[in-house]
């Protein structure tokens, strides 16, 4: 029995997943088992099974998003009774000790539900995308956004929250918790997971020496209307459902509200701009799910 399931999502993604799992081949940590489930992509990932025999490939038969398809992995990973559970996006790369370092942080202190670490940009590898999370304003945050890594200091042992670019977290806890609010389907699940974990009694650990590069924004795209929808969205959903103060909600109506016009006025991009202000109408209105953009 592994110790580890590596869970990755895969839609529409095969050659992403393929290097992802070229990468997870030198780890230093070797007892894991890699599950990469697939959201019904347009793309056979039979390739993943020739190249990779050992990967257990799950296929889903409909698009269940980022939320469904760890989901189904997590499932599996407890069916198959392992310790951890590492949700890694198939677009990354992977430093060969960083699960290691993972593994022994869980093993050490049984306090931790789950631990978050630096994840840096694939193209530019000096800068930070995330080194751990905080809340600005009531709102969440990465710390280190777009610093250069030799400038960012190592945060305390703790982190507000983890990205579901990558944490590892403890199997059983995912199970009892029911795993990601599918309510969401992509996007700002990860902070709702973070605040369940945290209520249920544990902590969230930091690993400043673990690290992996990610390839921001690969399957969304940076302006992307299904990326504007979901975030713009499920926010307000994150925001009512964990009761935050009206203050909150009006600040990212504000924030949003500027964006729609910076869509339309600077970047004359108004099916970015309505895909945004349909996110803001659905969550308001709670009409959550997967939705037809």
């Amino acid at each position: 029995m592994n110790r580890v399931a590596i869970i990755l999502v895969n839609w529409n993604g095969l050659q992403d997943t393929l290097d992802c799992l070229a990468s997870l081949s030198e780890q230093s940590f070797k007892d894991w088992v890699a599950i990469v489930v697939d959201n019904n992509s347009r793309i056979d990932p039979s390739a993943i099974e020739d190249r990779y025999p050992d990967v257990v490939l799950l296929r889903n038969k409909d698009n269940l998003g980022f939320c469904g398809g760890n989901n189904t992995g997590i499932s599996k990973a407890a069916e198959l009774g392992v310790d951890y559970c590492w949700i890694l996006n198939n677009d990354t790369e992977v430093a060969p000790d960083c699960l290691e370092k993972l593994v022994q942080s869980l093993d050490q202190d049984a306090g931790l539900g789950a631990v978050a670490h630096p994840i840096n940009y694939y193209d530019d590898r000096k800068l930070h995308w995330f080194a751990g999370g905080y809340f600005k304003d009531g709102l969440p945050a990465h710390h280190g956004y777009f610093k250069p890594v030799a400038e960012t200091r190592p945060l305390p042992a703790d982190t507000e929250f983890f990205t579901g670019c990558s944490f590892l977290a403890r199997t059983s806890l995912l199970q009892h918790l029911g795993g990601f609010d599918e309510n969401y389907f992509c996007y700002v699940e990860d902070v709702d997971l973070s605040m369940r974990i945290k209520a249920s009694g544990f902590r969230i650990g930091y690993v400043p020496d673990a690290v992996i590069w990610h390839k921001v924004s690969r399957s969304s795209g940076i302006r992307s209307p299904v990326k504007l929808y979901y975030k713009h969205r499920n926010m307000l959903y994150y925001l009512a459902k964990f009761g935050r103060p009206a203050q909150v909600r009006l600040r990212w109506w504000m924030i949003s509200m500027r964006f729609i016009l910076s869509l339309l006025l600077k970047h004359h991009d108004p099916v970015a701009a309505w895909a945004l202000a349909r996110g803001l109408i659905h969550g308001a209105t709670n009409h959550m799910g997967r939705m037809s953009l």
